[in-house]
C-alpha cells in the first residue's frame, strides 16, 4: 500500500500545478495534455508488458523494488525542468519505473490473498491509489504555495528511496498455493513466449472485452482526474493552493469508501453469480454520467464540489472487482503479465490519450466558447462511459466459460 501511495502521488502531482507550469513554459493546454498524459503512459504501457513477464520468472519482489527508486529518481528530476523537452524527459523516466510498480503490487497480492477474498485485498491498492491522489492534492497544492512547483517535484521523490530498500529487504516472494508451507521456492512461470502468452490472455473473450471497456472508461477517468483541479481554478477564480485541500478532503474519504466498497460488494456476490464484477463495473459508469457532467457544468463553486465528491464515489467503486476479475481470467501463472495488459489498455488509452484529447479539444473550442472551453470538452469526454458500460455488459455473456477455461488450464 506504501508503495501504491508513492506510484499514484509521483504520477498525479502534475494535476494541481498545471497552472504553474503553464504559466512559466507558456503552454497550451493541448501541451499540457502531452506531458501529463501521453509522454508518462506511452512508456509506461509498452514498458509493462516486458517487465512483468521478466517478474512472473520470481522476481517480483526486486522489480517492485528497482522500479520504485527508478521513478522516485525520475519525480526529482522533473523539478529540474528547463522546459517542454526536459519535462517530457522527465516523465518519461516516470512512467518507465512505474511500468513495474502496480502490475508486480497485482500479482503479489493475488498470490498472497485467498480467492475467496481477493476483491477485497486488490481493492486496498485502490485505497492507497485515492490516498497518493488526495495527498498529490492536498500537500502538492500547500508545498507549491509555499516553496514553488519545482520543489515539490524535488521533495516527493525522496519518500520512494527509502522505501525502495524497505520493499527489497521486507517482502518475500510468494509461494505456490499447494507448497505453502512446505517448500521455499518462488512462483516460476513455466518458459513460454511472449506470443504463447499473449495468444492465451487474448484468446479469452472476456479478457478481450473487459480491457476494450478499461480502454473507453479510463479516456473519461484519465482527463477528470488530471484536468477538475484546473477546471475548478480557471471557473472560481482559485489558486493550488486554495483549492488543493478542499478538494482532496471532499474527494479522497469518498473514494476511499467506494474503493473498499467496490472490492467487499464484489466478493460477497461474486460467491453467487461471478458476472458480479461486470455488473458493478456497468453500473458505477453508468451513474457516473450524470454526474460528471453537473461537476463540468456547474455556475456554482459548491454545487461543482458536490458533484465532484458523488463522481469520484462512483469512479473509485469498479476498481477492486475490475483488478480480481483480470487475476482470475490470468491465472497464477501469468498474474504479473495478464495486469500488464489491462493496464497497458487503461493507461496507454487513457492516460496518453484521455488527458491529451481534452486538452486539445479545449484549444480548438477556446475561439468559440471562450473560458468554457475545458468544461465543455471534458462532457463530451463522458461518451466513453457509455461505451465502456457496454462493453462491460457485454462481457457478461462470455464470463462462465472463460472461468472454466482457466480453472482447467491450471
Amino acid at each position: 500500500m506504501a508503495v501504491t501511495v508513492m506510484n499514484y502521488f509521483d504520477r498525479n502531482l502534475i494535476s494541481i500545478l498545471i497552472g504553474d507550469i503553464k504559466s512559466e513554459f507558456d503552454l497550451s493546454d493541448g501541451q499540457i495534455g502531452l506531458i501529463s498524459g501521453l509522454a508518462f503512459a506511452a512508456v509506461y504501457s509498452f514498458l509493462a508488458i516486458p517487465v512483468a513477464r521478466f517478474a512472473d520468472r520470481g522476481r517480483r519482489v526486486k522489480v517492485l523494488g528497482a522500479s520504485l527508486f527508478l521513478w522516485s529518481i525520475m519525480t526529482s528530476f522533473c523539478g529540474f525542468a528547463t522546459g517542454l523537452g526536459t519535462f517530457l524527459l522527465g516523465r518519461f523516466g516516470v512512467g518507465a519505473g512505474e511500468a513495474g510498480g502496480l502490475p508486480t503490487t497485482h500479482a503479489l497480492i493475488a498470490d498472497y490473498a485467498s480467492p475467496r477474498w481477493r476483491s477485497t485485498a486488490l481493492s486496498l491498492t485502490a485505497v492507497a491509489g485515492g490516498i497518493g491522489v488526495a495527498l498529490a492534492v492536498s500537500l502538492g497544492g500547500y508545498l507549491s504555495g509555499e516553496f514553488g512547483w519545482r520543489a515539490v517535484f524535488w521533495l516527493a521523490g525522496l519518500p520512494g528511496i527509502g522505501l525502495a530498500i524497505l520493499v527489497v529487504f521486507t517482502i518475500r516472494e510468494p509461494l505456490p498455493m499447494k507448497q505453502r508451507p512446505a517448500e521455499n521456492t518462488p512462483v516460476v512461470s513455466k518458459a513460454s513466449t511472449f506470443r504463447e502468452d499473449a495468444s492465451e490472455l487474448l484468446g479469452r473473450r472476456t479478457f478481450q472485452l473487459t480491457c476494450m471497456g478499461l480502454c473507453a472508461v479510463s479516456l473519461g477517468v484519465y482527463a477528470t482526474n488530471l484536468w477538475t483541479p484546473t477546471l475548478l481554478m480557471r471557473n472560481f477564480s482559485m489558486s493550488a493552493a486554495e483549492l488543493g485541500p478542499l478538494y482532496a478532503l471532499a474527494t479522497a474519504p469518498v473514494f476511499l469508501i467506494g474503493s473498499l466498497a467496490g472490492g467487499l460488494l464484489s466478493d460477497i456476490l461474486s460467491r453467487y453469480d461471478k458476472r458480479a464484477p461486470l455488473w458493478i463495473m456497468a453500473a458505477a459508469f453508468l451513474i457516473n454520467v450524470p454526474l460528471s457532467l453537473m461537476m463540468f457544468l456547474s455556475t456554482t463553486f459548491e454545487l461543482a464540489l458536490i458533484a465532484a465528491t458523488a463522481s469520484a464515489l462512483m469512479a473509485s467503486v469498479f476498481t477492486g472487482p475490475a483488478f480480481a476479475l483480470i487475476q482470475a481470467l490470468s491465472g497464477s501463472r501469468l498474474r504479473a503479465t495478464g495486469a500488464a495488459f489491462f493496464l497497458l489498455a487503461g493507461n496507454f488509452v487513457g492516460m496518453g490519450l484521455g488527458p491529451f484529447f481534452t486538452g486539445s479539444l479545449s484549444d480548438a473550442l477556446e475561439p468559440f466558447v471562450g473560458t468554457e472551453s475545458l468544461g465543455i470538452a471534458l462532457s463530451i469526454m463522458m461518451i466513453f462511459y457509455l461505451a465502456g458500460t457496454v462493453l462491460f455488459l457485454k462481457s457478461t455473456e462470455t464470463l462462465r466459460d472463460d472461468l472454466t477455461n482457466v480453472a482447467n488450464a491450471a
